[in-house]
């Protein structure tokens, strides 16, 4: 690419289910002020087995500004990505100033998802000798509104996630969900009574050794939320595929494991698919 002054580019992620996987799309755009013209270089990337929505759109940030450091870029004066994804647009302040300082915690101290994402995208932006502006643009938009870039960048996304040769992204250890229901946040009721779970993934942390997050289901069969998936948080690790009596809290409204009673994975056989 022969980069001018001006360099604006397009990302978009895309991910979908059973089995997730993941693709991203990129589109460079050159204007030519004196021609009023412009030049596209498009490129995409998939299928990326295991990567959320959330990640695609953050390693399609990454992906552009690492190809772009290969140009050169001696007479670069602006350089703008164009996203449609909240979690990029709405995170970016955060990531740059406020998370490192908090040690990659929210508000509720729990740790934050995507953090080697997060610090690899601000790596390759302190790369550059000028300022990176994101803007938000709308996604998905039809008729004489829509935004053709974006249109493309969410086209190309959508053709990598489904490629037929897999790239693995994430390894993380899962089992059998045991139930036909997609898991949603907050969908089981935490009380003080005990309730048997079985952990279908384990979620580990590289700055939070000591706090684990678990995506389970609901396996005793005279509570309201049986077979529903929920994610819940332990400070030890518990193993994938087996099932536990507990005791869950909330701590500022997110659920913790407060006590495990008992392993009752010998004794656990059920199958509610």
């Amino acid at each position: 690419m022969k980069i001018n002054n001006e360099l604006i580019i397009y990302t978009d992620g895309a991910s979908k289910d059973n089995p997730r996987r993941g693709g991203i799309g990129i589109r460079f755009i050159i204007p030519d002020f004196k021609n009023g013209t412009e030049k596209y270089y498009d490129f995409n990337e998939g299928s990326f087995v295991g990567a959320s929505n959330n990640e695609m759109e953050l390693y399609a940030c990454i992906v552009a500004l690492e190809m772009s450091l290969k140009e050169d870029l001696s007479r670069l004066r602006k350089l703008t990505i164009c996203v449609d994804s909240n979690y990029v647009f709405k995170n970016i302040y955060n990531a740059k100033y406020i998370w490192p300082k908090n040690n990659w915690l929210s508000s509720e101290g729990t740790p934050l998802e995507n953090v080697k994402h997060w610090e690899h995208l601000l790596r390759v932006m302190n790369k550059f000798r000028i300022n990176i502006n994101f803007e938000k643009v709308k996604a998905h938009v039809k008729g004489k509104n829509k935004d053709l870039h974006n249109d493309k960048v969410d086209k190309l996304a959508t053709e990598a996630r489904d490629w037929v040769i897999k790239i693995p992204f994430n390894i993380i250890n899962a089992r059998k969900k045991y139930s036909k229901n997609q898991a949603k946040k907050g969908c089981v009721k935490i009380t003080d009574n005990q309730i048997s779970i079985r952990i279908i993934t384990c979620t580990g942390y590289k700055k939070h050794k000591d706090l684990f997050k678990y995506k389970y289901v609901v396996i005793s069969e005279e509570n309201q939320c049986y077979s529903m998936l929920d994610w819940v948080y332990y400070n030890l690790r518990l193993h994938e595929g087996h099932s536990y009596i507990v005791i869950m809290v909330l701590r500022n409204k997110i659920p913790f494991i407060k006590k495990i009673l008992a392993d009752i994975t010998k004794n656990s056989r059920l199958d509610l698919s």
